[in-house]
């Protein structure tokens, strides 16, 4: 094999050597080096063809006594750099499958958020609630952990967006919608169109259009339809709960994600009378004075849990 050969092939060994090196310092497969991706197919390829460089022949006759310790050889650098290589590959395909990891949102008691999403898309968080992002280039995909949150969705429709909210799925069609996580899951519907499934429930999808409003019955399985509460979701991203003819039980309920009073009712009846109104979500204090004197309820305090009983 002439001098020319031999040199040309030990330069593209180099040159592959370093493409492994460069790829792996960069982290694998990424936005940064996804360019050299043909270089390492070619680097894979020309691996698998290689073969020893040849010893020339004095630099053998000279090593012949030489300690074993020091008996390095070419098919050992051969040996080390496909190693390396494989290394490398292994790291890119495990990378490749690897889903990406979630991007989390959450808000305590008392708080609320709205973020802006990487494709556009703005996610609103109410009180204590917490949500898992995922987006690939295929799909869009949150879960709601915990809490209530409205979504209102970017256009694309090469992209799926979707909720997943206990057994509940729900899936964008250009749309803003709003979730909220309790017993059941509600999805009321703004603007656009979503569809609702549940995975206890073989049927199709339902469709819930603007105006409309799903709830998934997580004992039942069934998907119950009904209006939006669309002027509550509007006042809540406003920083107010709105109440209208809302049972008094309920309209307690709304405060817990904000306050860490809880109420505890004692008369069925007094439960089930229905208020009206618009409050503070950091309001609590004066929505119980109007409960003492527009239903004429008694109110005594045991550390966090307002008690709430008829009036003698």
């Amino acid at each position: 094999m002439g001098i020319e050969n031999l040199i040309q092939r030990w330069r593209r060994r180099r040159q592959l050597a370093q493409i492994a090196k460069n790829f792996a310092h960069e982290g694998g497969l990424s936005g940064r080096n996804t360019e050299t991706l043909p270089e390492i197919e070619n680097l894979r390829s020309v691996l698998r063809e290689a073969e020893p460089l040849p010893m020339p022949a004095a630099y053998v006759a000279s090593r012949t006594d030489a300690a074993p310790r020091m008996n390095w050889s070419v098919p050992a650098l051969r040996l080390a750099l496909a190693g390396g290589a494989a290394a490398t590959i292994a790291a890119f395909s495990i990378i490749v499958f690897t889903p990406p990891a979630a991007t989390e949102y959450a808000t305590r008691v008392g708080e609320t958020t709205t973020v802006a999403l990487q494709d556009g898309s703005e996610l609103f968080l109410s009180g204590n609630t917490s949500a898992s992002v995922r987006f690939t280039k295929n799909a869009r995909s949150i879960t709601l952990n915990s809490g209530e949150a409205t979504f209102d969705v970017a256009h694309d429709p090469a992209r799926p967006f979707s909720v997943d909210a206990l057994n509940t799925t729900i899936v964008a069609v250009g749309t803003e919608f709003n979730v909220s996580r309790r017993d059941n899951v509600e999805v009321d519907v703004l603007e656009g169109r979503v569809l609702v499934s549940l995975a206890q429930n073989t049927s199709d999808p339902v469709s819930v259009s603007a105006g409309g409003r799903a709830i998934a019955n997580m004992e039942t399985g069934d998907i119950d339809l009904a209006s939006a509460e669309t002027e509550r979701i509007r006042s809540l991203q406003r920083g107010r709960l709105y109440f209208d003819n809302t049972p008094l039980s309920e309209a307690f309920e709304e405060f817990e994600p904000f306050s860490p009073l809880r109420a505890r009712i004692t008369d069925a009846t007094l439960a089930n009378l229905t208020v009206s109104g618009s409050f503070d979500i950091a309001g609590i204090e004066d929505f119980i004075l109007s409960v003492e004197q527009a239903l004429n309820a008694n109110v005594r305090r045991s550390g966090h849990v307002v008690v709430v009983s008829p009036s003698p």
